[in-house]
């Protein structure tokens, strides 16, 4: 506790830098430029982190500054020769950038985008070194201790941090564990300067990207994307605030790039001044840095391309002959089919998640139409302008692929929200845990582009209107416009203030360190943040992961027995959790004391509650024998900060 947000702008600098130089890099080497350079260069740095984690955890190298660098340098050279040999021999004449195209006419307005979601986060924090108080937090932070103390940033490998093997994708821990390796900072500062980046920098460029692929190179879409990107009450606020889901949010930030270097390869969008080359690696690694942060938003990417995927397949089969057209057909219909079973299969994974709906069909049905959920105010000029862009992209046969990417995320929200059918739930929310924020996310970004092509329209009604009411030699036509773009910014802007503040606000209750905090609380802090005055970092930490006891491994480098509630525990450890406080009674309790190390113990109580206020839980189930020490025999306290006390486990010497 007690940084300054004066002293976290070197960490927020050099997070900048871990985020976009790889891509920066690799991407001019592959003849990249322009707009489309910077707004999809921290894609291709995600990818970077997390593919190279993988590699090298594979070959049992050791994860490093030195070893990233190596890394860097050899995938420079390489798109160096793919640049020198396939790139610029390919289409030399991609090279010349349509205009309109450059990073200053897009400047401006990713300017403003930036500042108002960073207003926002950053009010919603609270402090650099505010810590979530949501139940995943732990696991996620202590997954950036285990990658530092381990040198493994493998996604093959996280998962160790709670005793278990498996695959977890590991790509968000990379990068903050790379700023953290960077700067020195502690985990929590890094963690938050990295979600400011992500949030602020990164999420308003990679809406423009699409806002732009969709609605074209005008000032009407840029600046409409860029206050759309900022109004939006479900992203990028809802993933920081539930969950906490920083995977899948930096996976849904690299969404809209994804699906504008697709567009573009289809022919239905811009080509940036790029080789299809480039696109196409781009492409691919935006897919990986999905896949590598969080799978389900992959194959969301997918499912949106695949839309306009069959309307290029069909256009070709129209022009074409009837055996070209039974091709098309057949290879439609086994393009579907296999994605839906492989939606369905993979799906399974989250099958048994909790989560249901939270509300009814009627009221699910008022918060898609509203863009709102739950207690928010409804985003009602979102609401407009998605339901005039759903108009022209119905009108417009180019467009219609888009109407139906919305429908489709729509009804995945709708049946996240409101559908009680487990069959339902199942097959289509698989993917999503079940989980009606996740699903309130891809909602979220598939209505900005909708969004976006209504706002065009009606802009350029208004302008027609204008030319009509006044003569083309009037000088002081274009004033007019000026002034009448800048009060229709102004009034989506104004309009968007109650919903993003409500979300704004659940945010700051998210992470707002209280004497009553759902999880770890003023006092618990203070005495987590100086546990090594009393241990020196020797032996093992007992503690109720329910009560946040685990964050001291990810503050201090401690080891904890219990790194998060889902730890994966042997004989010994179950012994130690659910007998601790009587092992004077039973002699076994202290052998297994013995086994794990166990030297310490923190009693945080037993008070917890969800901060979504969606869980009941017991928090002493598998932990009974965690609380209780004043009183119980074999244990002196060493320190104590109100309510909140550290043990020495003596009872065993």
């Amino acid at each position: 506790m007690g940084a300054s947000w004066f002293g976290m702008i070197p960490v927020v600098l050099v997070a900048i830098i871990v985020i976009a130089g790889p891509g920066l890099l690799l991407l001019r080497l592959l003849a990249a430029r322009g707009f489309l350079l910077v707004a999809a260069a921290p894609a291709v740095s995600v990818a970077f982190y997390g593919g190279f984690a993988v590699v090298l955890g594979a070959l049992g190298i050791g994860w490093s500054l030195a070893t990233i660098g190596a890394a860097l340098l050899a995938s420079a050279l390489v798109c160096f020769g793919i640049g020198r040999l396939v790139v610029r021999r390919a289409a030399p004449a991609a090279a010349v950038a349509e205009p309109g195209g450059g990073v200053r006419t897009v400047l401006p307005a990713w300017a403003l985008a930036s500042a108002l979601v960073a207003t926002s986060v950053v009010i919603g924090l609270g402090s650099p070194d505010a810590l979530s108080q949501t139940f995943d937090n732990a696991f996620h932070l202590n997954g950036i201790r285990f990658i530092l103390d381990t040198g493994d940033a493998s996604s093959f490998s996280l998962t160790g941090v709670i005793g278990a093997s498996g695959i977890y994708p590991a790509a968000w821990h990379d990068v903050v564990s790379v700023v953290v390796l960077a700067t020195g900072a502690s985990i929590p500062v890094a963690t938050n300067a990295t979600t400011i980046v992500l949030a602020a920098i990164v999420w308003p460029g990679a809406a423009l990207l699409l806002a732009r692929a969709v609605a074209g190179r005008g000032r009407a879409a840029t600046w409409s994307g860029a206050v759309l990107a900022a109004a939006l009450p479900s992203f990028p606020l809802l993933p920081l605030t539930f969950g906490v889901l920083y995977p899948y949010f930096l996976a849904a930030l690299l969404l809209p790039v994804a699906l504008a270097v697709g567009l573009s390869l289809l022919g239905r969008g811009d080509p940036y001044g790029a080789p299809a080359i480039t696109r196409i690696l781009l492409l691919v690694a935006a897919f990986a840095a999905m896949a590598l942060a969080q799978p389900a938003l992959a194959f969301v990417a997918a499912a949106f391309l695949l839309v306009p995927l069959l309307g290029r397949g069909f256009d070709l089969a129209r022009d074409g002959s009837i055996g070209r057209r039974v091709l098309l057909a057949v290879g439609a219909v086994v393009l579907v089919v296999g994605f839906a079973a492989a939606w369905v299969v993979i799906g399974r994974f989250g099958s048994s998640a909790p989560w249901g709906p939270r509300v009814g069909p009627r009221r699910g049905l008022v918060e898609l139409l509203l863009q709102t959920r739950e207690d928010l105010p409804p985003a009602i000029i979102v609401a407009v302008l998605v339901v005039v862009g759903l108009v022209v992209c119905f009108r417009r046969p180019r467009r219609i692929w888009l109407a139906v990417v919305w429908l489709f995320a729509a009804g995945l929200f709708f049946v996240a929200e409101a559908i009680s059918s487990p069959l339902a739930r199942d097959i289509l929310l698989g993917l999503f845990y079940k989980d009606p924020p996740r699903l309130a996310v891809v909602f979220a970004i598939a209505s900005l582009p909708v969004a976006v092509v209504g706002a065009v329209a009606l802009w350029s009604g208004a302008i027609r209107l204008l030319d009509r009411a006044r003569p083309a030699a009037d000088a002081g036509r274009d004033r007019v416009r000026l002034v009448a773009g800048a009060l229709a910014l102004v009034l989506i802007a104004a309009a968007s203030i109650l919903p993003v503040r409500a979300a704004t606000l659940d945010l700051r209750t998210a992470f707002a360190l209280t004497d009553d905090a759902p999880i770890i609380s003023i006092d618990e802090r203070a005495l987590l943040e100086r546990v090594r005055d009393s241990t020196n970092g020797e032996g093992v930490v007992v503690g109720n992961p329910w009560t946040g006891t685990s964050l001291l491994y990810a503050l201090d480098g401690q080891r904890v027995l219990n790194p998060h509630f889902n730890v994966v525990r042997g004989t010994a450890a179950q012994t130690v959790n659910s007998g601790l406080v009587d092992l004077a009674d039973d002699p076994i309790v202290c052998d297994a004391v013995r086994d794990v190390d166990a030297r310490w113990v923190l009693d945080f109580g037993e008070r917890v509650r969800d901060v979504s206020g969606i869980l009941w839980l017991n928090p002493t189930a598998g932990f009974e024998g965690l609380s209780g020490f004043a009183d119980a025999e074999g244990f002196t306290e060493v320190d104590r900060e109100g309510d909140a006390a550290l043990y020495a486990i003596t009872g065993c010497d």
